[in-house]
């Protein structure tokens, strides 16, 4: 079927195609770096300084001692943490941030501009993954996962709360796991969906997590009623509802 959902089975990530990541991915760090240059620790500001900082540090420790960060001792004597919603106490990153700080700056408050770091470099590559997808040219698929984590969103309010860039890294995929459900109409596409919406909703701020579902959701209703038949919508539409 020649539409913009086309399946591009051949293409995929084979290592003739890594190319336009590899660049991409420089260029991106390219732009934090510089950012970085004049405005050392940027995204270590407000919120993410006396907030974020302190949970993803006591995410770390629990995590080293073998344990989950239940609770948190150490503020108010004592606070539950894990029922925390902000607190990403199951977030990988919140973990494995604060770990690399620790090791390329001896300290821990490069853990936030990583975390940051990280979530542009993911975004860039899902937007380019999603645009190629969906049957763009490499151009506009460069282009597109270029801008994508420049929008002024992802620094001005990144730069406090840094939770907030977790949609611009996870939502790309969310919407590229499930054009790959509708398309393929494999479980795999199912489970891997589910799992970065669970990743999404590990992060903390449940209120990103519902926006992120919502866009993902109304721009998958979009290409299913849009593009495909009549016929072929009604079943599709119809199996994506069951999926949801």
């Amino acid at each position: 079927m020649d539409t913009t959902m086309h399946l591009r089975k051949q293409e995929g990530f084979k290592t003739d195609r890594w190319m336009p990541y590899v660049l991409l991915g420089l260029l991106v760090s390219a732009v934090f770096f510089i950012t970085e240059w004049h405005h050392p620790y940027f995204f270590l500001q407000d919120d993410n300084r006396v907030q974020y900082l302190p949970y993803y540090v006591h995410n770390y420790r629990a995590f080293m001692n073998g344990e989950i960060a239940v609770f948190n001792f150490h503020q108010f004597l004592g606070t539950p943490h894990l029922a925390n919603g902000n607190a990403a106490a199951l977030y990988p990153l919140s973990v494995l941030s604060v770990g690399l700080s620790k090791l390329l700056f001896g300290h821990v408050f490069a853990a936030i501009d990583i975390t940051a770091y990280l979530h542009m470099i993911c975004g860039a590559f899902g937007f380019m993954a999603l645009l190629r997808r969906l049957g763009r040219s490499w151009g506009a698929s460069f282009f597109s996962g270029m801008t994508w984590p420049l929008i002024s969103f992802f620094f001005y309010i990144g730069n406090s709360w840094v939770i907030a860039t977790v949609a611009v890294a996870l939502l790309p995929w969310m919407v590229f796991a499930a054009v790959r459900m509708v398309q393929t109409e494999k479980l795999r596409c199912v489970f891997i969906l589910a799992g970065l919406r669970v990743l999404h909703f590990f992060a903390g701020h449940p209120q990103f997590f519902v926006y992120s579902v919502i866009a993902e959701f109304l721009l998958i209703e979009g290409l299913l009623l849009h593009i495909l038949k009549a016929e072929s919508a009604r079943r599709l539409w119809l199996k994506h509802q069951m999926q949801y």
